[in-house]
C-alpha cells in the first residue's frame, strides 16, 4: 500500500484546485453534500482499476448524488442499533430520575445518580466497540464493495465484508490509522488557514481515504 501517494495523488491532476474547491463548497450544503460521498466512491473505483489520474471530474452530478445517498442510507441503517439503545437509555433514565424526584429522598437521588453514571459508561463502551467492529470492519469494506458493484446489497454482505477487512488485517489496521491521521492533519491545517480552510482540507482527507480504500480493494481482489 502506497501511503505517501494517497496524500498527494490529487495534486497530480491539472484541475485539482478547481475540483477540491468544488468539493469543499458542496460539502457545506446540507443534503447536497451527499454528492461528495459519491465522488469519493468514484475515487475508490478509479484507484482500484489502476487509473493514473484517479481524481474524477465533477460531471454526472445526479449519479454522484444518488451513490452518496446510498452511502448515507446504509450508514443510517448500521446506526439503528445504537439509536435504539440510546432511546432505551434515555427512557430508563427518565423513569429512574422521575422516581427519585417524586420520593424526594436523598438516598434515592444518590442511587439514581449512581445508576445514571454506570449506564452512561456502559453505553459509551457499547457504542465504542460497535463503532470499531461494525463500522470499521463491516461498513467500510461494504463501501469499497459498493464502489465497484454499485448494488445497495453490497453494504450488507456482512460475512464477505468482514473477510475483506481480515484478509490482510495488518494492512487494514494501518490503513484505518492513516485515515485517522489524515483527518487530524486536515483539521489542524484547516484551522490554521483561518478556519474556513477546514472546508477544503476535510474534503482532501476524504480523497486520501478514498485512495487508500481503492488501494486496499485492489489488493484484496488480487489475492482472490
Amino acid at each position: 500500500m502506497d501511503i505517501g501517494r494517497s496524500f498527494k495523488f490529487m495534486f497530480e491532476d491539472e484541475g485539482w484546485i478547481t475540483k477540491i474547491l468544488i468539493g469543499g463548497i458542496l460539502g457545506l450544503i446540507p443534503i447536497v453534500n451527499f454528492v461528495i460521498y459519491g465522488y469519493q466512491l468514484e475515487v475508490i473505483k478509479n484507484v482500484s482499476q489502476d487509473q493514473d489520474l484517479p481524481l474524477p471530474d465533477w460531471d454526472d452530478f445526479g449519479g454522484k448524488f444518488i451513490k452518496g445517498l446510498m452511502v448515507v442510507i446504509a450508514s443510517f441503517i448500521y446506526s439503528l442499533p445504537l439509536i435504539l439503545v440510546g432511546v432505551v437509555y434515555f427512557v430508563m433514565m427518565m423513569i429512574v430520575g422521575g422516581g427519585a424526584a417524586s420520593t424526594g429522598s436523598e438516598d434515592m437521588s444518590g442511587a439514581a445518580g449512581g445508576i445514571f453514571a454506570i449506564c452512561t459508561i456502559a453505553l459509551y463502551c457499547v457504542a465504542f466497540l460497535y463503532s470499531i467492529i461494525v463500522y470499521g470492519f463491516v461498513l467500510i469494506p461494504g463501501v469499497m464493495r459498493y464502489a465497484e458493484e454499485e448494488e445497495f446489497g453490497a453494504f450488507f454482505k456482512f460475512g464477505e465484508n468482514l473477510r475483506v477487512a481480515t484478509s490482510n488485517l495488518g494492512s487494514y489496521i494501518v490503513m484505518l490509522l492513516v485515515i485517522m491521521l489524515a483527518g487530524i492533519v486536515a483539521e489542524i491545517v484547516g484551522v490554521i488557514a483561518c478556519g474556513i480552510g477546514v472546508l477544503f482540507t476535510i474534503f482532501w482527507a476524504m480523497l486520501v481515504s478514498g485512495h487508500l480504500f481503492g488501494q486496499f480493494w485492489k489488493e484484496h481482489k488480487a489475492t482472490i
